[in-house]
C-alpha cells in the first residue's frame, strides 16, 4: 500500500501567512502541487512500528534506542500518533528536505491519508490539510506558516487566502489551459555546495519580537502581490505573472535576516541570461532552491545549462490531484 502527496512551490505570498501578521492583517499565497512528491509504502506485520527515510539511510523501531531529537523518530511517533503501532514504514521523497519544496509537510500528508485510509475515514482536502498543520507542528517542529500543508493537500494551482479570525479559502479558478502554458515551463534548481538533506524543512518559529518585522510593508507587499497575480493568471496574463514571480522573490530576499547565496544568484543570472522569463529563490533560507520559469521553447536548453552549475535541475510540471492512496 503506498500513499503519496505532491511537493509543492510558491510563487508569491510568503511570510504573510505566519504570525503574528496573519492574524492582524490576514494573509494570501500563491501555490502549485508539483509532478514529485513523497511517497509513503506501508506494510502491515505485527511487530512494532519501524520507520525507514530513504533519503537518509535511517531507520527506526520502539525499543531502549529511542531518541526524542531524531527526526526519523519524530516521523515514527507522528505515525503511531495515527493509529499506525504495527508494520513497517519506506518513504522516499522525489526531492530533498529543506530545500523549499513542503517535503515535511508532504511527509505529513501522506501519513495522516495512510492512517485513515487503513482506518477507513475520510477526510476532504481541506480537512486533510488542517490535519497536517497539527500533526506536522506537533511532531516534526514548527512551521514559518500555514500555507505549505494546504499547499500540499489540494492538488493543483490555488490562491490561500488566511483570514484573521482563522478560516482559511482556498480559490481554484483558474482555467486548465492557462495552468499547462505555466506548468511546461518550469524549472527546479539547487546550488552546489549546500545540503539540505539533514535540514528537515523543520523552520525556526516567528518570535514575538518580530511583530514590526512580520507586520511590516514587505510581508504585506507578498500578500497583495499574491492577489494580484492571481487575477493576472485568471485573466491568461502570463507576462504579469511571470513578472510577479521574480519581484516576489526580490521582496523575500531583503526581509530581515535573509541573503542569497553566491549559488542561487549564479542561478538566476545564468537563467535571466539565457532566456527564462522568471526566477526566484524558494524558501526565507539562502541555502534554498531556485524556481525558473523558462521561454515558451527554451526549458530542455536551460536545464542543461543550469545543471552545470547546480547541484541538481530538473523539469517539472503541476499535479491536480492532491494526496492518494494506492
Amino acid at each position: 500500500m503506498i500513499s503519496y502527496c505532491p511537493l509543492k512551490i510558491s510563487f508569491a505570498g510568503e511570510g504573510s501567512d505566519a504570525s503574528p501578521f496573519i492574524e492582524q492583517f490576514g494573509g494570501s499565497s500563491i501555490s502549485a502541487t508539483l509532478d514529485l512528491g513523497v511517497s509513503v509504502r506501508y506494510r502491515n506485520d505485527d511487530l512494532p512500528l519501524e520507520v525507514f527515510l530513504r533519503n537518509l539511510g535511517s531507520s527506526s523501531a520502539s525499543g531502549k534506542d529511542y531518541d526524542s531529537n531524531n527526526f526519523t523518530w519524530k516521523v515514527r511517533n507522528l505515525a503511531v500518533s495515527c493509529g499506525l503501532e504495527n508494520g513497517r514504514i519506506i518513504i522516499g521523497s522525489d526531492l530533498p528536505f529543506g530545500s523549499g519544496f513542503g517535503v515535511s509537510s508532504a511527509l505529513s500528508a501522506a501519513i495522516l491519508e495512510l492512517a485513515n485510509f487503513i482506518q477507513h475515514r475520510s477526510l476532504d482536502e481541506m480537512d486533510l490539510a488542517a490535519g497536517t498543520l497539527k500533526v506536522q507542528g506537533e511532531f516534526l517542529g514548527a512551521l514559518n506558516g500555514k500555507s505549505a500543508p494546504y499547499a500540499v493537500t489540494v492538488g493543483g494551482a490555488k490562491l490561500i487566502l488566511f483570514e484573521e479570525n482563522g478560516s482559511v479559502q482556498v480559490i481554484r479558478d483558474v482555467r486548465r489551459e492557462i495552468l499547462d502554458q505555466v506548468s511546461r515551463r518550469i524549472i527546479l534548481a539547487h546550488p552546489k555546495g549546500t545540503d539540505s538533506s539533514h535540514n528537515h524543512a523543520i523552520e525556526k518559529p516567528v518570535k514575538p519580537g518580530d511583530v514590526e518585522m512580520r507586520t511590516g510593508y514587505l510581508v504585506g507587499q507578498q500578500r497583495d502581490l499574491a492577489e494580484t497575480m492571481w487575477g493576472y493568471l485568471r485573466d491568461g496574463n502570463l507576462e504579469g505573472f511571470f513578472e510577479g514571480i521574480s519581484r516576489s522573490g526580490e521582496i523575500t530576499q531583503t526581509l530581515p535576516g535573509n541573503s542569497m547565496s553566491t549559488g542561487v544568484r549564479k542561478i538566476i543570472s545564468t537563467a535571466f541570461k539565457n532566456g527564462a522569463v522568471a526566477a526566484k529563490p524558494l524558501g526565507l533560507h539562502h541555502n534554498g532552491s531556485v524556481l525558473v520559469i523558462a521561454g515558451e521553447n527554451n526549458r530542455d536548453s536551460l536545464v542543461k545549462l543550469i545543471s552545470r552549475i547546480s547541484k541538481y535541475a530538473v523539469r517539472a510540471g503541476f499535479d491536480y490531484s492532491g494526496t492518494r492512496v494506492y
